[in-house]
C-alpha cells in the first residue's frame, strides 16, 4: 500500500457466525474496533461490514502512513479464540533531482530541469515546477514547458518510476533562481540555476562551478574553526 492512499485489511468469516469480531493492532495491542464501534481516537480508522455474498469485516485505514507499518489481527469472539493476522507494508515514494542541485548554464542555451520519483505504485497524478514561489505553466509566455514521462520502471515490477521534467529552450541571465519539483504524492526537490553571460566559455562555466562549490566547502570549514575558538573565548 502507498503511503497517503486507503489501506482496507479484509476479514472473512463463516455466514453463521453470530459472534462480535474485533480488529487489534498488535504492535501496541490496541484494540481498534469491536463490530462496528471505533475505538481509536484516530478517525482514519473505521470498521466496515460486507454481508452481501462473502461476510466480510473490513478495517479501513485512511491515508496511511508509514507509521501504521505492521501486524493486524481479527478475532472473533469464540471458544477458543479465531484469528487471522494481516501485514500492513506501506511504500513511501521518495522524489530526487536527476544531476546536480547547483546548475550553471550558459545564457542562451537550451536547459531541462528533471526529477524522479521512485518506490511508486501508483503515479503521481501531477508534478508541478516552481520558480521560487511561482507556478510555472504550460501557457507561460516565454515557451516554456513541462512533461512528465510515466514510462520508466524500476528493479520491482510492480514499482514505478515517473520523471517531471521543465524545458527551458532559451534561458536569459535573469532566469537565475531556485526551481522546485512538486510531485503529489512524494516530498519536493529543488534546483539552484545560475545563468552565465553569453561570453562564457564551456570551461569557465565549469570553473564557476568548481569555484562556487569551494566557496561553500570553505565556509563549512569557517564554521568549524569558528564555533571553537567561541566556546574558548566564552571559558576565558
Amino acid at each position: 500500500m502507498q503511503m497517503g492512499n486507503h489501506a482496507y485489511l479484509p476479514c472473512k468469516i463463516q455466514r453463521m457466525l453470530n459472534k462480535p469480531i474485533s480488529w487489534v493492532r498488535l504492535r501496541d495491542g490496541h484494540i481498534l474496533s469491536v463490530d462496528q464501534a471505533t475505538f481509536i481516537a484516530d478517525q482514519r480508522f473505521q470498521s466496515i461490514f460486507q454481508g452481501d455474498n462473502d461476510y466480510t469485516w473490513s478495517m479501513q485505514i485512511k491515508y496511511v502512513q508509514k507509521t501504521d507499518e505492521g501486524w493486524y489481527e481479527c478475532q472473533a469472539a469464540t471458544e477458543p479464540k479465531m484469528s487471522a493476522k494481516v501485514y500492513l507494508t506501506v511504500v513511501v515514494p521518495h522524489t530526487e533531482l536527476i544531476g546536480d542541485q547547483i546548475r550553471f548554464v550558459k545564457a542562451g542555451s537550451k536547459v531541462a530541469l528533471h526529477c524522479i520519483i521512485r518506490d511508486t505504485l501508483d503515479p503521481p497524478t501531477y508534478i508541478i515546477w516552481f520558480r521560487g514561489k511561482a507556478q510555472i505553466t504550460n501557457d507561460n509566455q516565454m515557451g516554456w514547458y513541462t512533461e512528465i514521462d510515466r514510462a520508466i520502471f524500476g528493479n520491482v515490477e510492480s514499482k514505478r518510476n515517473t520523471i517531471g521534467s521543465l524545458i527551458i529552450p532559451f534561458v536569459r541571465k535573469n532566469d537565475s533562481g531556485n526551481y522546485t519539483c512538486e510531485p503529489s504524492n512524494s516530498a519536493p526537490v529543488s534546483v539552484d540555476l545560475h545563468v552565465l553571460s553569453g561570453e562564457y566559455s564551456a570551461s569557465a562555466i565549469m570553473s564557476a562551478a568548481d569555484s562556487y562549490q569551494l566557496i561553500q566547502s570553505i565556509s563549512i570549514c569557517n564554521l568549524f574553526i569558528v564555533l571553537p575558538l567561541i566556546l574558548v573565548l566564552q571559558k576565558a
